[in-house]
């Protein structure tokens, strides 16, 4: 009886042996993908959610909070086929997102005033992006030190996330201006500025109409395809489509470097 406990007991460590490996992985634990290192320009979004933004990509933007006295965060998607042609056009993109302003919901504070537009696309070169932005930039700006200072650094902080971007250069009207209203130059590159940045966690915008209902479209498509089995077809999924669908795992999706 004790030998075959003792046989018993041998087979059952070395199963273990064999198989713990999968198990941790399962788990989490020892995975080699889990203790991968991802870039500092990446959001973390479950899995799921990721699904969701498959043509999208996020930009981090920079707006006023409440008291005009820091700059917060706030992530928004935009076109992942714009992002791609180049990092004038991302650029621009991201530009032309600030110019629109934070979300209703968000609590921050636009920087830009309204009417403002890009008046041509930003160009990089040696590391300076240079923005051209219309007279309404200057002449509907309230002026005053705090709210020129959110102005331009909203706009230097925003563009210098991108890492092909270390300084930004205003143009207006076409035209290089030696000041804004009075408190700042602008004749000059401006470095990106952290000091300004607050230490509230980013704002995850809220999704737009437009993303909602092409969400909704793919739940109806996904609910007619599930509807829609051919008869005979067994309830239960593949051993490998059925580890997908339980897979817990979170996905990452990278602003262009």
């Amino acid at each position: 009886m004790r030998k075959l406990s003792f046989v018993l007991l041998v087979c059952f460590l070395a199963v273990s042996m064999f198989s713990g490996c999968s198990l941790l992985q399962k788990l989490g634990i020892g995975d080699s993908e889990n203790d991968e290192i991802f870039p500092v320009s990446s959001v973390y979004i479950s899995e799921a959610e990721a699904g969701k933004f498959t043509d999208k990509v996020p930009v981090h933007l920079y707006f006023a909070n409440q008291d005009n006295t820091k700059l917060r965060k706030l992530i928004r998607y935009i076109p992942i086929a714009e992002a791609k042609k180049s990092v004038d056009n991302l650029a621009s993109a991201i530009a032309k997102e600030l110019i629109k302003g934070p979300d209703k919901n968000s609590g921050l504070i636009a920087t830009i005033p309204d009417g403002t537009e890009l008046r041509a696309p930003v160009t990089v070169k040696e590391g300076i992006a240079t923005v051209d932005f219309s007279k309404h930039f200057v002449d509907k700006h309230p002026g005053g030190k705090d709210a020129e200072q959110m102005t331009i650094f909203s706009v230097v902080n925003t563009l210098t996330e991108l890492k092909e971007i270390q300084k930004v250069q205003f143009k207006v009207g076409g035209k290089d201006r030696k000041d804004f209203k009075g408190s700042f130059q602008l004749d000059a590159a401006f470095p990106r500025t952290p000091s300004l940045i607050s230490d509230d966690p980013p704002i995850k915008e809220t999704m737009n109409e437009e993303v909602q209902d092409t969400l909704k479209n793919k739940g109806s498509e996904q609910e007619d395809t599930k509807d829609g089995k051919k008869d005979g077809e067994k309830d239960g999924t593949s051993e490998e489509s059925s580890e997908k669908k339980g897979s817990s795992e979170d996905t990452y999706i990278e602003i262009l470097e």
